[in-house]
C-alpha cells in the first residue's frame, strides 16, 4: 500500500490504523475490597434495556471499580435504561462485563450494571429514524438497512446490530464499507503490536502515534517493543527515486529517507488550491479593514 505525499506523522499515524484493522456468568459478590482491574472501557453504540426480573432479584448497580453500591435494580424493575458504555472487569482472577446504564425518566438512577442483569429492548427508534437493534434475517434485508444509511456512514441501525450480524455477514459488510486486513497475521497477538523503532531519528514520531491511537482505541494497542521482541518495524528506507512518504507492507512501515531528512521537503510539497488562497486574501483585507477602523474610532 503506497501512501502519497504528506507529513511523515501522518504517515504513520495511518500506518498505525490500517495495521490495527478493524479490531466479551455468574453475578460476583463485588465489594470494595475485592481486587477489581479494568481491562478495557469503551463507548459502545446506545442500546436501551430492562432489569431481567427473573436475575437480578438481589442485584445492584454499582459506581466505577464497583467500589460501592449505587441503587437496588429490583426497585427499578419496570424502568427502560440507556446503556453508554461498557467495561471488561478483572474481579478476583474472574473476568465480568459491565454496562453503565442511566434511566432518563421518573426516579433517576444511573450505575455500572453486570450485563447479564440486563435484558435489551429488541428494537426502538431514535430521533434521527434509525432502528437500534434491527433484526436481520437475510442478506437482502441488511442491504436494504445498508442503502438507507449514507454512503460509506454507518448510521446507528448499521452499528446497533446484535454481535452474530457482525461475523455472520462480515464479507458483506466489508465490501460496502471498504474494510480490509492490512496487517499480517502475527502483527497482532492478543489485540497488541509491539513496535521495533530502527532508527532513533523516529522515535519521538513512534511515540507520539503510540500515544494517540491508544488514546483514540481507549485501550493499550500499541507499544514499544525491541529488536528481538516485536510484531511491527518502523524504519527509514532508501526511496530516493520513489514518490511516497511511507510504504506498508504487512508488518513493516517503511518511511522515504530522503523526504523525511529534508528540512524543506513538507514546505515545498504544501500546496494549496486557487479558492483557498482567495479566502485567506480575503480574510487578511477584511483584518486590515477592521484594523484601519479600530484606530480610527481610538482617535
Amino acid at each position: 500500500m503506497k501512501v502519497s505525499k504528506k507529513f511523515f506523522p501522518g504517515v504513520l499515524l495511518t500506518a498505525f490504523a490500517f495495521s490495527a484493522g478493524f479490531l466479551m456468568n455468574n453475578q460476583p459478590n463485588a465489594q470494595a475490597k475485592s481486587a477489581v482491574k479494568v481491562v478495557w472501557r469503551q463507548k459502545m453504540t446506545r442500546s436501551f434495556y430492562t432489569i431481567n426480573q427473573s436475575k437480578a432479584k438481589n442485584g445492584y448497580a454499582y459506581s466505577a471499580k464497583l467500589g460501592k453500591k449505587v441503587f437496588k435494580l429490583s426497585n427499578y424493575s419496570h424502568k427502560t435504561f440507556t446503556a453508554y458504555y461498557h467495561q471488561k472487569l478483572k474481579v478476583n482472577n474472574q473476568y465480568r462485563i459491565y454496562y453503565y446504564v442511566k434511566n432518563n425518566s421518573g426516579k433517576k438512577a444511573s450505575g455500572w450494571v453486570w450485563r447479564n442483569y440486563l435484558k435489551r429492548i429488541p428494537s426502538k427508534i431514535n430521533s434521527s429514524n434509525s432502528v437500534i437493534g434491527a433484526t436481520v434475517s437475510s442478506q437482502s434485508q441488511l442491504m436494504s438497512y445498508i442503502n438507507a444509511a449514507p454512503d460509506l456512514d454507518p448510521n446507528l441501525t448499521i452499528l446497533g446490530f446484535e454481535t452474530d450480524v457482525y461475523s455472520k455477514y462480515k464479507t458483506t459488510l466489508s465490501q460496502q464499507y471498504n474494510l480490509a486486513q492490512f496487517a499480517s497475521s502475527g502483527v497482532f497477538k492478543d489485540n497488541h503490536a509491539k513496535i521495533y523503532v530502527a532508527d532513533n531519528r523516529l522515535n519521538s514520531y513512534v511515540n507520539t502515534a503510540i500515544e494517540r491511537w491508544n488514546a483514540a482505541l481507549g485501550k493499550n494497542v500499541f507499544s514499544i517493543g525491541s529488536s528481538s521482541n516485536h510484531t511491527l518495524t518502523v524504519k527509514l528506507t532508501d526511496a530516493s527515486t520513489e514518490k511516497w512518504d511511507g510504504l506498508f507492507s504487512g508488518n513493516i512501515i517503511e518511511i522515504n529517507s530522503k523526504n523525511f531528512t529534508n528540512p524543506n521537503y513538507a514546505n515545498n510539497n504544501l500546496a494549496t488550491s486557487s479558492t483557498l488562497e482567495a479566502k485567506l486574501t480575503d480574510i487578511s483585507n477584511q483584518a486590515s479593514s477592521l484594523l484601519d477602523l479600530t484606530n480610527t474610532l481610538l482617535n
